[in-house]
């Protein structure tokens, strides 16, 4: 038996306080890791390891909820899912402006 069928899907009405709680509890730890990550991310400076790290992370966080046999398990895992991908956008956005930044660097004609 699956958490699934036990907790989240007791009759599919719309006011299903279980399912909407699970899928939501993900923001509250995205933002609440939102600038800790960005601060992490700005002390490490290399976005190169930054982000296969946290990706590692979010695979096996992502992983465990296939493990969860409670509605509480549920809750916890989604809140460290959104804990850990709160580090992923911004570092995403670093990544891009400063691998973008060095190809216009490398590119761009020099002007004398």
């Amino acid at each position: 038996m699956y958490v699934d069928d036990v907790t989240l899907n007791r009759g599919h009405s719309k006011t299903n306080v279980a399912g909407q709680t699970c899928v939501s509890i993900l923001f509250v730890g995205y933002i609440l890791a939102q600038v800790p990550s960005n601060l992490l991310l700005s002390k490490f400076g290399k976005p190169a390891i930054y982000l296969p790290t946290v990706m590692i992370v979010w695979g096996i966080i992502s992983g465990s909820t296939a493990a969860a046999h409670s509605y509480g398990a549920v809750v916890a895992i989604r809140f460290c899912l959104g804990f850990v991908e709160a580090a992923y956008f911004p570092g995403c956005l670093f990544f891009l402006s400063w691998s973008v930044s060095f190809f216009i660097t490398i590119t761009s004609p020099k002007l004398s």
